[in-house]
C-alpha cells in the first residue's frame, strides 16, 4: 500500500491520492473547515501545507522534531497545533512559521481547537489543559498577544477588567 496522503470530497465516498510525497511517512494530518487548507507533518523537522485542498505542498520548518501524535486546525485554517515528540508548535499565519508553545512538556496525545482558534485544549493522562492566545471578541474589541506573552488581569465586575501586569508583545483590538 501506498503510504501517501488520499483526499475524499464527498464525505469519504470516493477517494483519490494526494500529489503530496509518497515515500514519507505521514503522522497526522488536519485541515480547515471548508477542506482548502490541509496540514501534514510527518516525523521529520518539516511540516507540509497545501491551500488549494491538497493539489500543491509546500514544506516549512517546524525547527524540532520527534514523533507527532495530534494536530488541531482553526476553521479558516491560519492557526494550527501540533504536538512534537513533548512539545507544542502552533502557526497563526497558515504554516508559514512555527513557534513553541509555552505548554509544559508532556507526552501529549490529543488536541483541539475552537473554530476561531484562539482557544486549544489538550490531553495527557487524566488531565486537560487549555491554551488561548487571544480573548474572545466583546463588545469593546479583545486582547491578542505574541509567543509567551502574559498578561494579569484585575475583574471590578460589570464585565470590566483593569489590566495589571504584562509581558511579552500584546496588542489590544
Amino acid at each position: 500500500t501506498s503510504s501517501g496522503i488520499y483526499l475524499s470530497g464527498d464525505f469519504g465516498f470516493t477517494w483519490h491520492l494526494s500529489i503530496a510525497s509518497q515515500s514519507i511517512s505521514w503522522s497526522v494530518i488536519t485541515g480547515s473547515a471548508a477542506g482548502n487548507r490541509l496540514f501534514a507533518f510527518d516525523n521529520s523537522t518539516n511540516a507540509w501545507f497545501s491551500t488549494d485542498a491538497g493539489q500543491n505542498w509546500r514544506s516549512s520548518s517546524l525547527l524540532a522534531t520527534g514523533f507527532n501524535y495530534a494536530a488541531a486546525c482553526s476553521a479558516d485554517g491560519l492557526r494550527v497545533a501540533v504536538n512534537v515528540g513533548d512539545d507544542i508548535y502552533l502557526t497563526t499565519d497558515g504554516g508559514l512559521t512555527w513557534f513553541k508553545s509555552n505548554a509544559p512538556a508532556l507526552h501529549w496525545h490529543a488536541l483541539a481547537s475552537s473554530a476561531t482558534g484562539n482557544f486549544l485544549a489538550s490531553g495527557f493522562g487524566a488531565s486537560v489543559y487549555g491554551y488561548r492566545p487571544s480573548t474572545s471578541v466583546g463588545a469593546s474589541g479583545y486582547l491578542n498577544g505574541g509567543p509567551f506573552a502574559a498578561i494579569e488581569l484585575q475583574y471590578f465586575g460589570n464585565g470590566q477588567f483593569l489590566p495589571l501586569n504584562h509581558e511579552g508583545t500584546l496588542s489590544t483590538h
